[in-house]
């Protein structure tokens, strides 16, 4: 509790930014061990060997993701995908569930700030046409992309995990029924209740 109000109470409490956040995390770390259970040199250096291992692991991963996307970005793929999209002159619904499916394809290929990059300002003249709010679409966008970063086969956050984990990866897969499960009830609630997300920007108020 101690760790994770640290961490997560200093970023929603505006004291520092999430990365600061994780060398405050790593101190925290350090102080619990010290205080409530073991701590040694020895034990230090291990977990730093462990931490070295894990983030090779995971800076691999991602950059490995990374020439992949670009690849699929040069090849134009995205706007292929995107230009195919538009030109079916969907409805509203149709074109929402289209956008589900594109991006669920697209997490398993592109990374995320690709996604974005390729998809949005082909997208943009279209949701304006629909009359789609940009900041809800915003919304709808970031779960869109964190679910097709965790839908098999090649979702990229799978193999983050599979990384630093000894299991199987097919377990790995069955433990994202759950995140998957809630983020399809939280798309229906945006759908449905699109205040959800309007609320909190509807009570900025302009700078003169």
């Amino acid at each position: 509790m101690v760790l994770i109000g640290g961490t997560i109470g200093s970023i929603y409490s505006g004291l520092v930014t999430p990365t600061e956040a994780a060398a405050v995390g790593c101190v925290l770390a350090i102080v619990i061990a010290v205080f409530w259970g073991e701590f040694s040199v020895a034990i230090l250096w291990r977990a730093l060997q462990t931490t070295v291992r894990v983030c090779g692991n995971i800076l691999f991963i991602v950059y490995a993701a990374f020439l992949f996307s670009y690849a699929i970005s040069y090849a134009g793929v995205g706007e292929q995908i995107t230009q195919f999209l538009v030109n079916l002159k969907l409805s509203k619904l149709e074109f929402f569930i289209a956008l589900f499916v594109l991006y669920t394809v697209l997490g398993c290929l592109v990374e995320s700030l690709g996604m974005i990059v390729v998809t949005v300002p082909l997208l943009y003249p279209v949701l304006v046409r629909y009359g789609i709010d940009p900041i809800w679409f915003g919304v709808i966008l970031v779960l869109f992309i964190e679910m097709g970063q965790i839908s098999p086969p090649i979702g990229i956050n799978l193999f983050v995990i599979q990384s630093i984990w000894t299991g199987k990866l097919s377990d790995v897969v069955a433990g994202t029924i759950p995140f998957h499960l809630i983020m399809f009830v939280l798309l229906g609630l945006l759908v449905i209740f699109p205040e959800i997300a309007m609320w909190l920007p509807s009570q900025v108020t302009a700078v003169p």
